[in-house]
């Protein structure tokens, strides 16, 4: 009986091994792109929920408010305080804006900005501070 024929050499389990490796590499780093692009998401729908209450606000008030706590009225805004990812910052009062900017990890201090224009119609302004290639939502 041949004794290469009993089971994996040396080789094999090597080349095996380093395979798997690269897999896992590549697994974690594409699991870390797709957490920052869920964080960035989720800065998105908070900036469109504030959106919201701002145009509520501003059928009752005739003017933008800067202040969150006047927004509790239309909107449960404690997202706001209670998120860890990023800060907001609202701007106003004849147009508003909301700015997003990124608290820690690989995007830290890239921003989001939503603002509305003299039409009151709202747009997406992507900023980034510095720029950075991997950090697009």
């Amino acid at each position: 009986m041949d004794k290469r024929s009993k089971g994996m050499g040396m080789f094999e389990t090597t080349a095996i091994i380093v395979a798997i490796a690269v897999l896992s590499v590549l697994s974690v780093a594409q699991s870390a792109k797709l957490a920052e692009k869920a964080k960035g998401d989720k800065a998105r729908n908070i900036m469109n929920m504030v959106t919201k209450a701002e145009a509520m606000y501003y059928a009752q008030n005739s003017a933008y408010t800067a202040d969150p706590a006047e927004l509790s009225d239309f909107v449960e805004l404690s997202v706001l305080d209670n998120d860890n990812d990023w800060e907001y910052l609202l701007l106003a009062p004849r147009h508003f804006s909301i700015n997003a900017k990124r608290k820690s990890g690989p995007c830290k201090d890239a921003a989001l900005i939503l603002a509305s224009s003299r039409d009151k119609s709202v747009e997406w302004v992507e900023a980034e501070w510095p720029p950075k290639s991997g950090c697009r939502w």
